[in-house]
C-alpha cells in the first residue's frame, strides 16, 4: 500500500494560467477537466499550504512572485482525507504523476516503466523543440540543485 499523502495535489505548478487553460482547453489532453479542477493560489496561500501539508521539493518554492498565476490546488483533493474525490476520472497528468522521476514528496509510489518512458520522451522533445518553454527552465533548475 502506498504511503502517498497527496502533497502533489496540495500545491502544484502548471505552465499556463487558469485563463489560458480555459481558452486552450480544446487543444490540451483532458484540458476541460484540468481547467475546471484548478483553484489558483496566492503566494500567501501557497506558503500556508506548503506549511500545513508538508509540501517539499520544487513546489515549496512556488510562493515566489515569478510563479504568480501558475500555482494551484485541485478542487477534487480532500484536505482531510488527502484523497482525490474523483479518482476514477482524474486526468492523465494526475494518473501519470510522478512522470519520469521518483516522487519528491516522500511518497513511495513509482510510475510504471511505460509511463516513465513516455514522459522521458516528452521531456526530450520539449528540450529539442522548445528549450526555453515555461516549465523546462524550472525542471533544469531543480535538476542542477540536486
Amino acid at each position: 500500500m502506498s504511503k502517498c499523502a497527496g502533497s502533489c495535489c496540495a500545491v502544484f505548478y502548471i505552465s499556463k494560467t487558469a485563463e489560458e487553460m480555459k481558452a486552450d482547453a480544446d487543444t490540451i489532453m483532458d484540458g476541460a477537466y484540468i481547467a475546471d479542477m484548478l483553484i489558483p493560489l496566492s503566494g500567501e496561500e501557497t506558503r500556508d499550504r506548503v506549511r500545513r501539508f508538508g509540501v517539499g521539493g520544487s513546489e515549496s518554492n512556488l510562493a515566489e512572485d515569478e510563479y504568480e498565476g501558475h500555482r494551484f490546488t485541485c478542487r477534487h483533493w480532500d484536505e482531510d482525507t488527502r484523497l482525490c474525490t474523483d479518482y476514477e476520472n482524474r486526468p492523465e497528468m494526475c494518473r501519470d504523476y510522478p512522470y519520469h522521476h521518483e516522487c519528491r514528496h516522500g511518497c513511495d509510489y513509482t510510475s510504471a516503466d511505460e509511463t516513465r518512458a513516455k514522459w522521458w520522451g516528452i521531456k526530450a522533445r520539449r528540450r529539442l523543440f522548445s528549450p526555453n518553454c515555461l516549465g523546462m527552465r524550472e525542471l533544469e533548475r531543480d535538476r542542477r540543485r540536486r
